[in-house]
């Protein structure tokens, strides 16, 4: 979170510097983004900064408000993050406290009685520990994948919605600025799938192909499946809000920039709702492997070896 925060620190004093006059190189090396490249971006600098240089740098358009424009898909992720985070913090903290479950439990019954100590060491009190950590480490590796399936990857639905809108607002038509934001999109580790889908949209559009038609050769069996946002992205790259606040621009002519900035709001909207939907649904998972695995950890590391200690010294 905080590298999200200072690089958007860094993303406002670039847009501030190129309104006062300075060049992008100057900007760049500024706050410390270093030389541009060929293609316009610094190495190294966030994907939504890269994306916004190379849109930049690729159209011609002035570097300032793509780079404001990208800044605000940046915003609305960190946001979502910072969302996320602070949702997960309660699960994610039961999940370390009951994780030490069975080595408390452990702990309890050696204070209760030392002679514990001596049911360890015969055969009984081995195949005891042996189950106590084979369950214990179950139950961990449980809970750490649901904390880890918990969080979302980053969604890309923002920052193409903003970057194809900062190319329409520098003159571009929807067919130009999906080209053009996929060439931008392409060299970026991670955006090169979404960058490719929306270059083959942008090329059946120019062939006077229809909007149905175009997008459906990018998803494929995507189009027409049941709406829903977690089935549709896995299929379509997370372009179906594009396709959704463009299709009225293309079909009867609309402003598509307020469209644009309506649907990146209600993804982030989504975004945030989702973070704390799965905070709700991780707090309930958690008591699977609790119940499955760390509770009989507990009682085989702590209560069986008591019992059978005192049993042992009542005799």
């Amino acid at each position: 979170m905080a590298d999200s925060l200072a690089e958007l620190v860094d993303a406002a004093a670039v847009a501030g510097m190129l309104r006062a006059g300075l060049s992008p190189r100057d900007a760049f090396v500024a706050v410390g983004w270093g030389e541009p490249g060929d293609d316009g971006a610094p190495a190294g600098i966030a994907a939504q900064f890269a994306v916004a240089a190379r849109l930049a740098h690729g159209t011609g358009a002035a570097l300032a408000p793509v780079i404001e424009a990208c800044a605000v898909a940046a915003r609305a992720e960190a946001e979502a993050e910072l969302a996320r985070d602070t949702a997960l913090a309660g699960p994610r903290l039961s999940a370390r406290v009951l994780a030490w479950l069975p080595l408390v439990g452990l702990g309890f019954a050696v204070l209760v009685d030392a002679s514990v100590v001596k049911v360890f060491a015969t055969p009984l009190g081995v195949a005891l520990l042996v189950a106590g950590a084979f369950l214990t480490l179950a139950g961990r590796w449980w809970m750490r994948r649901l904390v880890a399936k918990a969080y979302e990857p980053p969604d890309s639905a923002v920052l193409t919605l903003h970057a194809v809108r900062a190319a329409m607002a520098a003159g571009a038509d929807v067919a130009s600025a999906l080209a053009a934001v996929s060439l931008a999109l392409v060299p970026q580790p991670g955006l090169e799938e979404v960058g490719e889908r929306m270059s083959a949209v942008a090329l059946a559009l120019a062939r006077g192909e229809t909007w149905e038609a175009a997008w459906g050769e990018a998803w494929g069996e995507a189009w027409g499946e049941a709406d829903g946002k977690a089935d549709g992205q896995a299929a379509d790259g997370g372009l179906r809000p594009l396709e959704r606040a463009l299709r009225l621009p293309w079909e009867r002519g609309a402003h598509a920039g307020p469209l644009l900035t309506a649907v990146a709001e209600g993804e982030s909207l989504l975004r945030r709702r989702s973070a704390q939907v799965a905070a709700g649904e991780l707090a309930v998972r958690l008591t699977i492997p609790l119940a499955v695995c760390l509770l009989p950890a507990f009682v085989v590391m702590g209560i069986v070896p008591l019992l059978v200690a005192l049993i042992g010294g009542l005799r």
